[in-house]
């Protein structure tokens, strides 16, 4: 396979190390304080998560879990999560997408949207979420937060 390497401004970092139908395999580097995709589920595949390098914050339909390296967890479809780093070391995870429907072209597809000089568009980004099976799931206070940065890109334009 190919090198499939994506960087994204902010310290977040995707490589894939194999695509197939049945499985699909990506590492991610992510430095700390780095944006992380935000809350989501996926509506087709399962997703394991092992921590590779450091403690890898993962949260799973509203409980945490630290994962030191060598320790995973299986996020099954339908399940709210989001992975982060929150500690102040740069921090590897590996992610396994089952089946494997779900895998670089999303990432090739948000990457002009996260590294766009100013404000990233959020309603581009969560409809290139959902053209690829996963369900941005929105609090209140990330909505207004949302609200607010579309109204700074108006004025911006």
């Amino acid at each position: 396979m190919e090198n499939k390497a994506i960087h994204f401004n902010g310290g977040f970092d995707v490589e894939f190390l194999s695509e197939t139908p049945e499985l699909n395999t990506f590492k991610c580097i992510v430095k700390p304080e780095a944006r992380t995709p935000m809350p989501h589920y996926h509506e087709k595949f399962d997703e394991m998560v092992k921590s590779l390098v450091g403690t890898t914050t993962v949260v799973i339909d509203g409980k945490t879990s630290e994962l030191t390296s060598g320790e995973s967890v299986i996020i099954r479809r339908g399940s709210v999560h989001q992975i982060g780093n929150r500690t102040g070391q740069t921090i590897e995870f590996l992610c396994e997408v089952t089946p494997g429907v779900f895998g670089y072209k999303y990432f090739r597809d948000i990457e002009p949207i996260l590294n766009a000089d100013g404000l990233p568009d959020i309603e581009r980004f969560k409809e290139v979420m959902r053209s690829h099976g996963l369900v941005p799931v929105i609090n209140f206070k990330q909505s207004l937060i949302f609200g607010i940065l579309r109204l700074i890109r108006l004025f911006k334009k």
